[in-house]
């Protein structure tokens, strides 16, 4: 479908996304989450339709899904997305990061300050520590090897 695909050309949300974005899990998200992830859109079920479409899944698949019942919408739309049936290569695998861009995005819910929540939820554990060189250096000098090792 040409329009959808304009629109979603027209979506550079991925640009500039705020700072908070950067710290949230990239690791892809299988189906067996989908309970968690609907209790964080819920406040946003309303905008189902414009997150199945940021996230990259056709207008031909969201459509059916358009009965007036936003939770059973945003339901399947978690489904959808969560199973991969879409274009991940193009968008992306499934993630907590990519959720809250889109959350975040004005092409999605339009609600930056749900996105910083979950953000915070799901942030990456902290980077590992940086080697004591004290340390390293002890365990260095315990395994030196002298010139009778050579022998």
């Amino acid at each position: 479908d040409p329009a959808y695909a304009e629109k979603v050309a027209s979506y550079a949300f991925l640009e500039g996304v705020p700072e908070f974005c950067t710290r949230v899990d990239e690791k892809s998200l299988g189906t067996k989450i989908s309970n968690e992830v609907l209790r964080a859109l819920e406040p946003v079920a309303h905008n189902w339709m414009e997150m199945g479409i940021c996230l990259g899944i056709s207008y031909d698949l969201l459509e059916p899904f358009d009965q007036g019942d936003p939770q059973a919408s945003l339901a399947a739309v978690v489904q959808l997305w969560l199973g991969a049936r879409y274009d991940s290569t193009a968008f992306g695998r499934p993630s907590w990061r990519k959720l809250v861009e889109v959350v975040g995005a004005r092409c999605g819910a339009s609600n930056p300050s749900l996105a910083e929540s979950i953000a915070k939820q799901h942030e990456t554990t902290t980077p590992p520590a940086q080697p004591n060189h004290q340390e390293q250096s002890q365990t260095d000098e315990k395994h030196k090897l002298t010139p009778d090792d050579l022998e």
